[in-house]
C-alpha cells in the first residue's frame, strides 16, 4: 500500500513539475491538501422529530431522501416518497417503487418509526427506469 502511495505521488509530482512552473506548482499542491473536500457535507438525520420534518419536505418538494430502514434493506436507500397516510396511531410512509439505481424495492410502505435516520438531498427525484428508456431511444 505504501509503495503505490508513493508512486502515485511520483507521478503526482512530475506532473507538476513538468506541467507547472516550480512556483505554480507548490501553490497548486498547497491548494489541493489545504482545501475541503467539494460539495455539502451530508447531515444523516436521527432525531424522531427531524425525521418526520424531513420525510414532509421530502413529500412537497419531490426531492431524493436517503432511507436507513433495517426493515427494507440494510445500507441507506436513495428513494423518493410517493405519499405520508396516518392510518390509525402512526404515519406510514409510501415510497416510490423504485429506488434510484432502478431496483424495485420489496416493500415501499413503512411506518415512520421504523426508519432509524435519513439523509436529506437537494436533488429531485426522477423514474430512473425513465432515464434509461430516455437514454437508449437518444
Amino acid at each position: 500500500m505504501q509503495i503505490k502511495l508513493v508512486r502515485f505521488f511520483k507521478r503526482l509530482f512530475v506532473y507538476f513539475f513538468h506541467a507547472l512552473s516550480k512556483k505554480k506548482m507548490f501553490n497548486h499542491l498547497k491548494i489541493l491538501f489545504s482545501s475541503p473536500a467539494p460539495g455539502p457535507a451530508i447531515r444523516v438525520i436521527k432525531n424522531r422529530k427531524d425525521i418526520s420534518k424531513a420525510v414532509f419536505n421530502c413529500v412537497d418538494s419531490n426531492t431524493v431522501l436517503g432511507i436507513y430502514c433495517p426493515a427494507i434493506a440494510d445500507g441507506l436507500l436513495l428513494v423518493g416518497i410517493e405519499s405520508i397516510s396516518t392510518d390509525g396511531f402512526e404515519p406510514i410512509v409510501t415510497m416510490r417503487p423504485y429506488d434510484l439505481n432502478g431496483i424495485l424495492l420489496q416493500r415501499n410502505q413503512i411506518a415512520m418509526s421504523e426508519i432509524r435516520s435519513v439523509c436529506v438531498f437537494d436533488s429531485v427525484y426522477e423514474n430512473p427506469l425513465f432515464k434509461k428508456e430516455q437514454a437508449v431511444n437518444a
